[in-house]
């Protein structure tokens, strides 16, 4: 498919391993064209995952013949794909995907929730997982030290204002606009910061952190993204 490879795997934890290979072998092919043939350009590969009813068989004519996948989910796949550079993510599996792995998988992988996405071409939003165990070994353990902050921290961005009066959001019904409350502002502000100190101590970068405040929309409660 132009510049992409389309697979289909027989469960969601091959597909999710065959991921994790190709990130590690492109690594690989990188510190090889570094050492051998002096360059220093790498190449770079994202990678989307989905699991859904498909339709497959054989279509053309008695001249030519090819076995195609249709269905929306494969653009969904695609479309998860192309997050990857948004989000600055190596790997983006679908909640559906995660479900469907094994138990045992599941909790060998590492990896994160980062929250519900609007993707074109789907009616319904996509809960996303950033599937960091390919990411460089530093940012691997920078990402397992801050899951916890992470989580509240992605919980935050997502999190309509409307729904906690509580906590001090302001009330439509007195004709005030809602909008996030302070405390959470505050919080969401002290994560940022929390996870920000932990990215320079380790000196890497967390791209995901930044983008979620770029891209989330609370009052919608999802991500939305440029169009490109």
């Amino acid at each position: 498919i132009g510049d992409a490879l389309f697979a289909l795997f027989s469960t969601a934890t091959n597909g999710v391993a065959c991921a994790i290979e190709m990130q590690t072998k492109t690594q690989q092919l990188n510190l090889q064209r570094l050492c051998v043939e002096g360059t220093s350009v790498p190449l770079n590969i994202g990678i989307g995952l989905h699991h859904d009813v498909l339709s497959l068989g054989i279509l053309g004519d008695e001249h030519r013949h090819t076995c195609t996948a249709i269905s929306a989910s494969v653009n969904l796949a695609s479309r998860l794909e192309g997050l990857t550079k948004q989000l600055g993510c190596r790997i983006l599996a679908s909640d559906a995907v995660v479900e469907q792995m094994v138990p045992s998988a599941r909790e060998q992988v590492k990896m994160r929730r980062v929250g519900p996405a609007q993707v074109k071409g789907s009616g319904a939003d996509i809960v996303i997982h950033d599937i960091f165990q390919s990411d460089e070994r530093d940012l691997q353990a920078l990402k397992e030290a801050t899951l916890q902050p992470f989580t509240e921290y992605a919980e935050l961005c997502f999190r309509s204002s409307g729904a906690a009066p509580s906590e001090g959001v302001a009330n439509p019904s007195r004709g005030l606009l809602a909008g996030p409350s302070v405390t959470s502002e505050r919080r969401l502000a002290e994560l940022r910061k929390q996870l920000d100190a932990a990215a320079a101590d380790g000196g890497v970068v967390d791209r995901v952190v930044p983008a979620l405040q770029r891209f989330a929309r609370p009052m919608e409660g999802h991500l939305v993204f440029d169009e490109k």
